[in-house]
């Protein structure tokens, strides 16, 4: 009796190794002052891509403060504060801005806003265009005449307009934060968080250090 060949294994045995791509081109450029620099350069860049990441989770942290705070103001003063100072125990202080502005949201999310604060918490907007494509296949009978035409079939009539609907939190809504929570039974804390208003931190100065 033949002996069996297993012959996917024997072509996976006997592929052979992919080519490495060639080394990169080195150019050897001569000179103290081209060595300083790029050495200058390296070492800056190492430590700009540190702070950067260092001054991001800062920036994230402290703004969550600054916004844990801004509820408890809300709460306290049943309205909107607007911009006020958040200060360290070492005399550090920085503005906290909340803002008008909000991030975008899908329909889902504007749903869910509307579902849970009512009509008016979000703004929808749709705006009309032609689809470039139908209207590029009937040039001709568009310049003649749109809508009892014979010369367009009735699928491209239905989609010769093409709207695109775009949803978010309505401007006001920031001031409207306390009585949303009490119709809502939601925490003011939970009401920012579901409207996420842009929160920017200003003027920031550290505090004494020993």
């Amino acid at each position: 009796m033949a002996k069996k060949i297993d012959i996917f294994a024997k072509a996976k045995k006997e592929a052979k190794p992919k080519a490495k791509k060639d080394d990169k081109l080195v150019v050897n450029v001569e000179g103290k002052e081209f060595a300083e620099k790029l050495d200058n350069f390296a070492t800056l860049k190492a430590k700009i891509d540190e702070m950067t990441a260092e001054l991001k989770m800062s920036h994230e942290y402290v703004k969550s403060v600054g916004i844990e705070e801004f509820a408890k103001l809300v709460e306290t003063k049943k309205s909107n504060v607007g911009s006020f100072l958040v200060a360290s125990e070492t005399g550090g202080v920085v503005m906290v801005l909340p803002t008008k502005k909000y991030i975008k949201i899908d329909e889902a999310a504007a749903e869910a806003l509307t579902e849970t604060y009512g009509e008016g918490v979000v703004d929808e907007e749709t705006k009309y265009a032609f689809n470039t494509e139908v209207l590029m296949n009937n040039m001709d009978a568009i310049s003649e005449l749109i809508g009892g035409s014979d010369l367009i079939s009735d699928e491209d009539k239905k989609n010769l307009i093409e709207a695109t609907t775009t949803y978010a939190v309505a401007k006001d809504t920031l001031d409207k934060v306390y009585p949303m929570a009490k119709e809502s039974g939601n925490s003011v804390a939970d009401v920012i968080e579901d409207i996420q208003p842009v929160v920017m931190l200003k003027n920031a100065k550290p505090g004494k250090t020993e």
